[in-house]
């Protein structure tokens, strides 16, 4: 096992150790957060990765440096106010065909020039075929930075073959930390067994937080002005169903529709088939406000709410 850096050491003391984390979140540690993230204590994404490239002069990227690809679209948390739409998703998981298919078309696209790919959903760690899928990710893209976001819940009960899976094709994870009790003791100890990396994100205020990225079903909004202003656009591309999107709303927008009886965003180009086009008129295409822009009410976006568990509320998604 590799030597960890102390800084490392340190961040996951603060993270996964209970009672340091409870002091953290009795204590409100944004200044000294914000402090140690000048020495990269906390910081969970590269930075570069995911500049916010709709505020630049020429828009669009050279390549395509990083994306999410969505292969789970349920959870077994369901967060309230979930950007991804979560609590009210069914049961879906990616077939291990399509995700073949589709990664061997990105790499098509881009001759394997990706620096980073994210594993994400819903929680791709209850995906019944995940170690095929690390096994075909990896095989696809031998040189790419490979990486599971997960709450960190199912981690302890996983054995030693998951484990063996995760180093054997060299992906990393990133965990969100969610007030909620995890054996982070075993996770801890297969990270070091196994010499996997993980990151962690959730310090907002010494707890997680949650955010109300309110939709606006009139879509009444200037998707111009959203586009420029938002964080997310252009900065969280997001692979699904074939498609690429500037962000995970408009993937993921189906699972609202379906629960709520809504039509946000149907019949509107919001996403760019990997199939039909080439890399150049992808990434023009993702520096560009899409229509669903004009469904963000960003204007009543509210921030660093108490973390819960979803009631299925059509108010967690809109005002």
């Amino acid at each position: 096992m590799k030597k960890q850096s102390w800084l490392i050491r340190l961040r996951r003391f603060i993270i996964t150790n209970n009672t340091a984390y409870r002091v953290a979140t009795f204590l409100h540690l944004k200044k000294i957060k914000n402090f140690l993230e000048r020495f990269n204590i906390f910081i969970a994404v590269d930075k570069k990765s995911r500049q916010h490239y709709a505020s630049k002069p020429n828009g669009a990227r050279k390549k395509l440096d990083e994306f999410i690809f969505y292969i789970v679209d349920h959870c077994d948390l369901n967060c309230k106010n979930c950007s991804s739409f979560c609590p009210i998703a069914k049961e879906n998981y990616i077939s291990v065909e399509k995700f073949t298919r589709d990664l061997e078309q990105v790499y098509k696209l881009t001759g394997g020039d990706v620096d980073r790919i994210n594993l994400s959903g819903g929680e791709p760690l209850m995906h019944p075929n995940l170690l095929e899928l690390l096994s075909i990710a990896r095989k696809i893209f031998p040189k790419t930075s490979l990486r599971i976001g997960t709450n960190g819940i199912l981690l302890s009960q996983k054995k030693d073959d998951f484990w063996k899976s995760v180093k054997a094709n060299n992906f990393s994870f990133i965990i969100t930390r969610y007030p909620i009790k995890l054996n982070w003791e075993t996770i801890n100890y297969y990270s070091d067994k196994f010499d996997i990396l993980i990151e962690y994100q959730g310090l907002e205020l010494g707890k997680k937080t949650t955010h109300h990225f309110a939709l606006d079903l009139s879509g009444n909004c200037d998707g111009q002005k959203n586009f420029k202003r938002c964080g997310m656009a252009n900065a969280c591309l997001t692979l699904k169903n074939s498609k690429f999107y500037t962000c995970a709303a408009p993937a993921m927008i189906y699972i609202f529709n379906e629960y709520f009886h809504t039509k946000l965003g149907e019949g509107e180009k919001n996403g760019i088939d990997i199939y039909n086009h080439d890399l150049k008129e992808i990434l023009e295409f993702l520096a560009k406000p899409i229509p669903f822009c004009k469904y963000c009410d960003m204007d009543n976006w509210t921030y660093n709410h108490q973390w819960g568990i979803s009631k299925k509320d059509i108010k967690e998604w809109t005002l």
